[in-house]
């Protein structure tokens, strides 16, 4: 039987956040700033979804726009 090899501990990396392309460490920031980046996250969270959902909305408009156009060709003949 082979023996696992030790897994050798590595201390976790220090978190950060990226704003216009410079990083911050989030080690030690006060609580207004650990909001504010919480903040955010929630907001861009929000933004994605509103895009997604304007994306549908504009997929499901192009649709009926086709069925609108089919149907107003039958109307003419």
């Amino acid at each position: 039987m082979a023996k696992s090899a030790k897994k050798v501990e590595q201390p976790p990396a220090p978190q950060t956040v990226t704003i216009d392309n410079e990083k911050y460490s989030l080690e030690g920031i006060t609580d207004s700033a650990r909001k504010a980046l919480n903040t955010l996250q929630f907001a861009d969270r929000r933004l994605a979804q509103l895009n997604g959902e304007i994306a549908l909305a504009n997929a499901a408009r192009l649709g009926m726009i086709s069925i609108l156009k089919k149907e107003l060709k039958k109307a003419d003949s």
